[in-house]
């Protein structure tokens, strides 16, 4: 009987550990170039609103996407079209523990994203 109740009580704990929600801090760049040809138009409230959504999404697999900053990142246009060419080009970052996010004006010719 007390063995029961010890598998029981392992139970609940597993299923109250199961309803804890995995929290992933994002960092939100938004791009911008000198030229403008990149630059994103989007604005701080609607970045908070495309994650409201995405929230929505990711709620049934207990995700949930943190913003820890929406900041503007100036990056040449040249670089940007190295990385829409798929090279890979390195975008310094102070935040190694966070998932970086980009916003642009567009992708250009990339496609099956």
């Amino acid at each position: 009987m007390v063995f029961n109740r010890l598998k029981f009580i392992l139970l609940i704990l597993i299923l109250i550990e199961m309803e804890s929600i995995i929290k992933l801090p994002v960092n939100v760049h938004l791009i911008k170039d000198p030229k403008g040809e990149d630059t994103t138009s989007r604005t701080k409230d609607e970045i908070k609103t495309i994650f409201e959504e995405v929230n929505q999404i990711w709620r049934q697999a207990q995700i949930e996407f943190e913003i820890t900053s929406i900041e503007p990142e100036i990056i040449e246009h040249e670089k940007v079209l190295q990385l829409l060419d798929q090279k890979l080009i390195e975008i310094p970052t102070d935040y190694s523990n966070l998932i970086d996010v980009y916003f642009l004006k567009n992708f250009r010719v990339i496609t099956g994203i």
